[in-house]
């Protein structure tokens, strides 16, 4: 995205903003070798000379933006919200967002975000495996084996799938979850206007427009029951504001809390772990298990392996150590 451009149309609080990106891309550059470590700690920084930056890496993203206009602080903030998160808790590696979208961008496959699924499975083919989607189970064979790669979601995998230490059990169910919240997808004509909008409205109401498409977000309770999530989904849908500037509306598919996790088999409902500041210290799930020798997680915590981005990464990485330790002879 065009910093200058930004910039310019910020008016009197463009000239804070740029210096607020420069100063974050500064820190996020000396950061991000530690993206590669499950567990980073002081030790990884003092070794990268990068220690200095460990007071920043306590505070929160409140405190980060806390001498900004308040224009700036609305705008870096508002993922938090989509998250339902307090600035107050949130780590201060989000005030990141703005530099990555100005300093380094986003990045799409040529055929779309389905090419990445597409070379994956073709690869995969390639090797010899079998891939059958949609099938029904009949038969669970038991077989013997060295290692395990669990496509089912970290936590979830722990938690109900494998023999896992109580206390371990026990701390995983404590984690905080984050809600996927209720989503609508639409198709419209659209006479211009800005990609994002929002509103706050019995809770924050975020609409999306890109060319003939339209989503509708909005963060809610994730323990709500299914009748009063789908109640609020029309209560947002029915809402004349986000219609501006749209016409021949029309609706495609939505989703509720509970619809989330159920047809994209989510960890308890839940839309990722809720990112705050302690959540971020500790760091992730390590994709070699810790605990259970052989066990290797192509999942995040609270999704399947089979998302594409994040996970669709988290798959290769855990490949990836399966493959060193098979080459060490640790299995």
């Amino acid at each position: 995205m065009d910093l200058d451009r930004t910039v310019e149309a910020m008016g009197a609080a463009g000239a804070a903003y740029k210096q607020f990106v420069m100063e974050m891309n500064a820190i996020r550059t000396r950061l991000e070798p530690l993206l590669r470590i499950s567990h980073p700690n002081l030790l990884e920084l003092a070794r990268r000379g990068s220690l200095s930056l460990a007071p920043f890496l306590f505070r929160t993203l409140g405190s980060v933006v806390s001498k900004l206009p308040r224009e700036i602080v609305d705008a870096v903030t508002i993922w938090s919200h989509i998250a339902g998160q307090p600035i107050d808790q949130a780590p201060s590696a989000m005030a990141f967002v703005p530099a990555l979208i100005h300093c380094v961008g986003a990045f799409v496959p040529a055929d779309g975000m389905r090419a990445i699924p597409q070379a994956l499975a073709e690869n995969a083919r390639r090797a010899g495996v079998e891939i059958h989607c949609g099938k029904p189970i009949h038969k669970i064979a038991d077989l013997e084996c060295d290692a395990v790669i669990s496509n089912y979601n970290g936590i979830g995998t722990y938690d109900e799938l494998v023999d896992t230490p109580d206390r371990i059990r026990k701390k995983l169910r404590a984690m905080p979850l984050q809600s996927p919240g209720l989503c609508a997808y639409l198709k419209a004509k659209s006479s211009g206007g800005p990609y994002l909008r929002f509103r706050v409205n019995r809770g924050l109401q975020l609409r999306v427009t890109t060319k003939d498409t339209v989503r509708m977000i909005m963060p809610f309770d994730r323990n709500t029951s299914e009748q009063e999530q789908s109640a609020e989904l029309q209560r947002m849908l029915g809402d004349p504001w986000w219609r501006d500037g749209l016409s021949d509306v029309k609706l495609l598919h939505s989703r509720t809390v509970r619809g989330w996790g159920r047809e994209m088999h989510l960890y308890r409902d839940s839309m990722n772990l809720a990112m705050t500041r302690q959540m971020m210290l500790r760091g992730r799930l390590p994709h070699r298990s810790p605990w259970i020798k052989g066990l290797y997680l192509a999942g995040a915590s609270t999704h399947p392996g089979q998302w594409v981005s994040f996970c669709a990464i988290s798959g290769i990485l855990a490949a990836e150590m399966l493959h060193a330790d098979h080459a060490a002879g640790s299995i």
